[in-house]
């Protein structure tokens, strides 16, 4: 009966914008519910709660404290991500990844000022925009920080080695990567095992890093500071940015999002991308 089922969600969420009161303070628990019917008397409940439970997932993932009711589109979903994970971890296992290198090149000159580092997958036909989204859903992008980490420390010793003078490479930093509390610790040893410069290495961030986990992130950004490694924010300009964050956080470097440049770069309007 769906009107009842309605009915049901709408008590039950009602439960939940009740504060529970313990020890005198007040606490707001949130409910995400995931709702699933059947046609068939056959179906076992078994598939009828995993159905219920994909539903909820996707209630999480939109921000959770919500409804939603399953269909066949989120089992797909599902799947598809199952498969891309399996794909990744066997790339973790078996040098599935690559790195390339994609140059910031000064306007005036053509003088390659520093270097981004891009991961990309062997043997596969998924693109970093299938399979980065499920990475940093999982911790399998930790494994991957890692790996990128060790391509870059290694190709930054191999230009030197080959004669070639080495210029700055940025590395991606997950937000997800913060539950890697020795990452630090493991690039310092890289820099010292292959005798690289610290002032060579940055970790690029996005605003997320330090908005989910400020405390973890800040000690991190500390660490970093004491390697000698750089700060670089990348995306500026989307979702909560503000000028504010600039006063904390020890960054060198802003990467204006594209969003901000097609407003702002225009006559009259240029001198905020300037500044």
């Amino acid at each position: 009966d769906r009107e009842y089922v309605a009915h049901l969600v709408t008590e039950i969420q009602n439960i939940f914008a009740e504060p529970v009161t313990h020890a005198a303070k007040k606490y707001f628990i949130k409910g995400s519910i995931g709702i699933a019917f059947t046609e068939n008397d056959d179906q076992p409940s078994s598939d009828i709660i995993a159905n219920a439970d994909l539903a909820m997932y996707t209630v999480k993932k939109s921000g959770k404290n919500g409804f939603a009711y399953y269909d066949a589109q989120m089992k797909s979903e599902f799947i598809r991500k199952k498969v891309i994970e399996t794909s990744l971890t066997d790339a973790c296992l078996n040098s599935g990844f690559y790195a390339v290198f994609q140059p910031q090149v000064e306007t005036a000159g053509g003088k390659i000022h520093c270097c981004e580092a891009l991961v990309r997958m062997t043997n596969s036909d998924l693109s970093p925009a299938q399979f980065i989204p499920v990475a940093e859903d999982s911790d399998i992008v930790i494994r991957i920080g890692r790996i990128m980490t060790h391509f870059v420390i290694a190709q930054i010793a191999k230009w030197r080695d080959d004669g070639i003078k080495p210029f700055p490479v940025s590395i991606n930093y997950s937000n997800k990567q913060l539950r890697d509390r020795d990452y630090a610790a493991y690039l310092k040893g890289l820099l010292d095992l292959y005798d690289i410069p610290p002032e060579l290495v940055e970790i690029e961030i996005t605003e997320s890093v330090f908005i989910e986990r400020g405390d973890t992130a800040m000690k991190l950004f500390r660490d970093f500071a004491e390697i000698g490694v750089s700060l670089t924010l990348d995306d500026f300009g989307t979702g909560y940015s503000s000028i504010s964050y600039l006063t904390y956080i020890p960054v060198s470097k802003i990467k204006i999002d594209k969003s901000l440049i097609d407003i702002y770069l225009h006559d009259g309007k240029d001198s905020l991308i300037k500044n």
